[in-house]
């Protein structure tokens, strides 16, 4: 379970977050994380949660954080927030290191999603292009609500929930010990 002040790292990119705030210290209202990402690095797909909200400040570099289609540069100091159930990403702007902080209200089980997809990254069962193995991402995403931006979700609903259970027969699970220590 992780604790304020832990950080994972992809050491093949030097990119890293550290959790600020935890679920567990704020009894599972936020989660709030300081992302250290370089240019081209880690990018999630445009994604929407079904039911969590996310808001993203700029401590440091430059952001680009697209919201429904519209992109907006961010700077130091700027912030923007992600209505649940819109399509999102986040990327470095500029040729140099973005540091910016997310926070997720509520925090669910979000602090697994982040440890699990670092934890990939770090072991290479995702590509530096954020390519990862589609039964895996079924059952992340599952577990987490989320779906890809753009096709109507009551039709990625089933899809995915065929996906997840294959995947999850083979072995793919959303949280790893290995990731996030042992399940409490």
């Amino acid at each position: 379970m992780a604790q304020p002040g832990d950080t994972v790292e992809i050491p093949a990119t030097g990119e890293r977050f550290v959790f600020l705030q935890t679920s567990a210290e704020t009894g599972g209202e936020l989660l709030e994380l300081e992302f250290h990402i370089n240019p081209g690095g880690f990018s999630a797909r445009s994604h929407v949660h079904w039911d969590v909200e996310e808001r993203v400040k700029v401590v440091s570099g430059k952001v680009i954080l697209t919201i429904s289609g519209e992109e907006r540069v961010l700077g130091p100091g700027e912030s923007a927030v992600v209505p649940m159930k819109q399509g999102h990403m986040v990327e470095v702007a500029g040729d140099e290191q973005a540091v910016f902080v997310v926070q997720v209200a509520p925090a669910r089980h979000f602090e697994e999603l982040f440890e699990t997809i670092f934890g990939l990254y770090r072991d290479g069962k995702i590509s530096a292009d954020g390519r990862g193995n589609l039964l895996q991402d079924a059952v992340i995403s599952r577990r987490h609500n989320s779906f890809l931006a753009g096709p109507p979700i009551f039709a990625q609903r089933p899809v995915l929930a065929v996906l997840a259970l294959v995947g999850w027969l083979f072995g793919f699970r959303a949280r790893y010990e290995r990731y996030s220590g042992p399940d409490s």
